[in-house]
């Protein structure tokens, strides 16, 4: 059976470890919910500009190939032989200008002469995958008629590129003014050359952008509801003028990204998404377990840490002292004396006990000495 001494210690040891402990966790658990906040917000914002900026990838990659082939039509608008092939049809110009190869080395599908008045004056196609000659879809050359947008120059240094629809496929076209050698007008026609957004092209994006894409059309009637509301979304943010981004939470493992382009038409004429793999969010929330490791770590060290100080500095001198006190009274010889160990309040506490036991001697022999006295009479 313990002692109360015994009782009494264990009882202090629990009051101490819980008034250890109930703080320190307090503390680990406020800390850890507020780095969990800072990191989560952080890792999240990371995510959005990395996410950001591979959809940036795409647009600088399509936009990119739009400006290369503006400037391959710019280069033939701008010439005087074409200026001159508006105006004579020279079968020369033709023969040197509309071979195969030039349409597989320049990796165009059209190229179309019109002259002012909307008529063509020869155009050709050609399909880069079954490398043979194609007519001009009708429908290229109901944009190309005299009333058409694309005949419309403001002034000479005016030029078109961007999406078209052709039938049910898109195509990248730039539309430039037929101008002499020197850039110099009146505008003698135009040039359209365009190529089609296939399978082939969308590879070429992916390889470039380094990122799985996916294009539809956002007239299409089978388009489904999440890339609608995607595409509402976009066209509220941002209009159909320019091309706009934005993102949308799949899951834990995913992100969905858009990309809206629009057309020469300055209609929206081609959506572009990517799945997007949530590596930073998934690294944040593994950092976040090991940092809720290390503070548990960090709090268990601590508290075995407090424990063995507040067990050596303090209750194991207060057991001591505590079991020299008992010994003293159970013996009732006041002459002994508890150690005094240290200067601090323990120690004060010690002496204190020590002087009591001095009063209690002196006192006790006087009590003595008058018992004598009384027995002797």
């Amino acid at each position: 059976m313990r002692s109360p001494l015994s009782l009494n210690i264990m009882n202090l040891r629990r009051k101490t470890l819980l008034l250890t402990i109930c703080p320190m966790l307090g503390l680990i658990a406020v800390l850890y919910s507020c780095l969990s906040i800072v990191l989560h917000r952080s890792y999240t914002q990371l995510e959005r500009q990395d996410a950001q900026r591979n959809l940036e990838r795409v647009s600088e990659v399509i936009t990119s190939d739009l400006e290369q082939l503006q400037f391959l039509t710019e280069d033939w608008a701008a010439w005087d032989d074409a200026y001159a092939f508006i105006k004579d049809a020279s079968p020369q110009f033709i023969d040197s200008n509309f071979e195969d190869n030039v349409f597989a080395s320049l990796e165009l599908n059209f190229i179309v002469f019109v002259n002012i008045e909307g008529k063509i004056v020869h155009g050709k196609g050609y399909d880069l995958e079954a490398e043979e000659a194609i007519p001009i879809p009708v429908s290229l050359k109901q944009q190309l008629d005299k009333d058409s947008l694309l005949l419309k120059f403001p002034h000479i240094a005016h030029h078109y590129s961007g999406f078209i629809p052709v039938d049910d496929r898109l195509m990248l076209v730039a539309v430039e003014p037929i101008l002499r050698s020197d850039e110099t007008g009146p505008i003698n026609g135009v040039l359209l050359m365009g190529r089609y957004l296939d399978k082939a092209k969308v590879d070429d994006i992916e390889l470039r952008t380094k990122l799985d894409l996916e294009t539809y059309r956002p007239n299409q009637l089978d388009l489904p509801a999440h890339l609608q509301a995607a595409l509402q979304n976009l066209n509220t943010n941002h209009g159909n003028t320019k091309i706009s981004s934005t993102l949308r939470l799949l899951d834990a493992d995913a992100l969905a990204g858009y990309v809206l382009f629009p057309g020469v038409y300055q209609q929206p004429q081609l959506l572009v998404q990517t799945i997007l793999p949530r590596d930073i969010y998934q690294q944040g929330r593994t950092n976040l377990r090991y940092l809720g490791f290390a503070l548990l770590g960090a709090c268990g060290i601590s508290l075995l840490s407090i424990g063995l100080l507040l067990e050596r500095v303090i209750l194991r001198r207060l057991v001591k002292l505590s079991r020299e006190v008992q010994h003293i009274g159970r013996s009732n010889n006041l002459t002994l004396r508890v150690d005094v160990d240290g200067k601090d309040e323990l120690g004060s506490l010690s002496e204190c006990v020590n002087d009591m036991l001095g009063e209690l001697q002196i006192s006790n022999e006087k009590i003595t000495e008058e018992q004598q006295k009384a027995e002797r009479l």
